[in-house]
């Protein structure tokens, strides 16, 4: 959605798939909940980066639950993030 907006549009949370909503408002905490697209870059590989990350906070660093919530293997949260300290 990002790549496809014009400078200044907002990608509101309503538009992301059900599994991404409910991070959204972690990164970025805005009152009318939405993230203008020029705050969130057009930069798929650092969306999803930054989507994995907000989701391992909220599962307090543990991969196995993060990957669940987002439909993802545990294998490819490690190949997008890497072996990092912290992670479980």
């Amino acid at each position: 959605l990002v790549a496809l907006t014009d400078d200044g549009e907002q990608v509101e949370t309503t538009q992301l798939p059900g599994y991404l909503q409910h991070v959204a408002p972690s990164l970025h905490a805005h009152d009318d909940q939405t993230v203008p697209a020029s705050e969130v870059g057009s930069d798929l590989a650092s969306l999803r980066r930054e989507v994995m990350l907000a989701t391992l906070r909220e599962c307090e660093g543990n991969v196995s639950q993060a990957a669940r919530r987002l439909g993802i293997s545990r294998s490819s949260v490690y190949r997008v993030l890497g072996r990092q300290p912290g992670l479980r």
